[in-house]
């Protein structure tokens, strides 16, 4: 059996993880947006190892529960080892997300980047709904790939971002037409929620901008650009001084069940 493709991908996802928040935004949606200011209990679908976790738990109160599912062997392994010594409550179990059935009830369910790798994405939405207590909040937040690419620039490739536009798009679409990702799903999940009966559906825009260049103070220059290279299917091409800026984009989709 072939290993599973995201856990041979661990740190490409912490070096791409690193890049996705400002933490003073993070901070505010959890305070002053979602004002978790009780203990709950968190389910993190596809969860990988521990991120979510890494950054929610320190700002809820003590008291909180973290379980993780993820189909990667390799991930939880990391995500056990990454809070071993923690003084959180977690859990990970190991479990496809495609045929996981919700036998507990938690006061969150959350994902990352996750939806839109699984093409029964809104079954898979469902599930978290399910999974949530009456006044539990569920929270996604995912790529739209479209809106992620027209705020992304570099110098090593000359092709104008029309272009590069029109045949990712073509790309795309053809994925989608045959069963795969979903480059629209970010922006639809808001949709999704309601159609599952959620209430109160709100959207935000992750704040965080990356901009990788020679002449910062960044110790992971070359790590960080190589990542962020990789999440557009280019490869890094040799120049004295290659830069990049990329605006994440990422849409926060959240609702509470009633």
């Amino acid at each position: 059996m072939d290993k599973y493709f995201w856990d041979t991908q661990i740190d490409y996802l912490k070096a791409t993880r690193k890049q996705m928040w400002n933490d003073d935004y993070f901070e505010f949606l959890v305070k002053s947006v979602w004002k978790f200011n009780k203990p709950i209990n968190i389910i993190d679908f596809g969860c990988g190892y521990g991120y979510l976790g890494l950054k929610l738990l320190p700002l809820l109160p003590e008291g909180c529960t973290y379980t993780g599912l993820d189909i990667g062997e390799t991930l939880l392994s990391e995500a056990k080892r990454v809070f071993e010594n923690s003084p959180y409550k977690t859990k990970f179990i190991n479990v496809d997300l495609t045929s996981y059935v919700p036998n507990e009830h938690y006061d969150l369910a959350i994902c990352q980047a996750v939806l839109r790798h699984i093409p029964s994405s809104k079954d898979v939405l469902n599930k978290m709904v399910n999974s949530v207590v009456s006044g539990g909040m569920v929270i996604c937040i995912e790529v739209n790939r479209m809106m992620e690419e027209t705020g992304f620039y570099t110098n090593i490739i000359e092709q104008d971002t029309a272009e590069r536009l029109a045949l990712l798009q073509e790309q795309w679409n053809d994925e989608l037409n045959n069963g795969g990702r979903d480059y629209k799903l970010g922006i639809k999940v808001p949709i999704y929620m309601q159609q599952l009966g959620l209430i109160n559906v709100n959207s935000r825009i992750n704040d965080f901008v990356e901009f990788d260049s020679p002449l910062s103070d960044d110790d992971e220059y070359e790590e960080h650009l190589e990542a962020l290279l990789k999440t557009k299917d280019l490869q890094s091409i040799p120049h004295e001084n290659a830069f990049a800026i990329n605006a994440h984009c990422l849409v926060i989709s959240y609702g509470i069940k009633c």
